[in-house]
């Protein structure tokens, strides 16, 4: 620990003198200054001129070199405007008197996935869950987008939702022939209960759009939640042929609670 001189400015700006002295911490380990308190109320951490209340030095890709971590603990029995916290793998914000969630988004797609020429059930997307990730209230919604097209009024391309390996939609429509059609499909679930299969519990529901069909359907199921699960989209074609395939344009999870 060492406290440096004040400078000229911070005598001239502060009558008290020995409140404008920097203090700093300096880790043996590293050449830069590890904390920063200087005149003006700014602090650094890992920051040698802080140009903020509290300054922040980058992260890093080493495992324990991020710029902030939480540690889970109780929420405050009494919300206060302002306040993050982090429990149960949840991160709250409150606004003006109540703790809200943040919701949170992964698996990405940021590439064209496309099938075509086969008969064969073929992952178009996923994204995995990792054990103990769902929480009760918790809010998984899936959108998947692209445009598909078939050959013959015969070809008919199906669709399978999974979460791990429960399989918890399948869609089928039988239509004409189309070039080009828009698909999407929106799937959304509620985490009723958690623990081993039958335990783990869920409520879900789904819609799909393809070409001039849409379908929707809703139901509960089980789940394993203490073991990593995989959400994921399959499509499968009646023939294989060089004119059915369907692409996938736009992927996402997104983590609601």
């Amino acid at each position: 620990m060492a406290i440096e001189q004040p400078i000229a400015t911070d005598k001239q700006n502060d009558p008290d003198h020995s409140l404008s002295h920097r203090v700093i911490a300096n880790d043996d380990a590293a050449s830069a200054k590890t904390i920063v308190a200087s005149t003006g109320g700014k602090v650094g951490i890992g920051v040698d001129a802080p140009s903020a209340s509290l300054h922040i030095k980058a992260g890093g890709t080493p495992a324990g070199s991020a710029p902030l971590k939480f540690t889970s603990g109780a929420l405050l029995a009494t919300p206060e405007a302002g306040v993050i916290e982090f429990y149960d793998g949840r991160f709250y914000l409150t606004g003006t008197a109540k703790q809200r969630a943040i919701d949170r988004t992964c698996g990405v797609l940021v590439s064209t996935v496309t099938i075509a020429n086969t008969d064969v059930q073929t992952t178009i997307y996923s994204e995995t869950l990792s054990m103990n990730a769902p929480k009760v209230g918790r809010i998984y919604k899936i959108h998947c987008d692209g445009i598909a097209s078939n050959v013959a009024n015969s070809d008919d391309l199906s669709f399978y939702v999974y979460m791990g390996n429960n399989l918890l939609a399948t869609y089928a429509p039988t239509l004409n022939t189309y070039a080009n059609s828009v698909w999407c499909i929106d799937f959304s679930f509620i985490i009723r209960a958690v623990g081993t299969s039958p335990t783990g519990q869920y409520a879900s529901h789904g819609e799909i759009k393809l070409s001039t069909f849409s379908g929707v359907y809703s139901t509960l199921g089980a789940m394993d939640t203490t073991v990593a699960n995989d959400i994921y989209v399959q499509a499968k074609w009646s023939a294989a042929k060089t004119g059915n395939t369907i692409s996938i344009y736009q992927g996402y999870l997104e983590l609601k609670n």
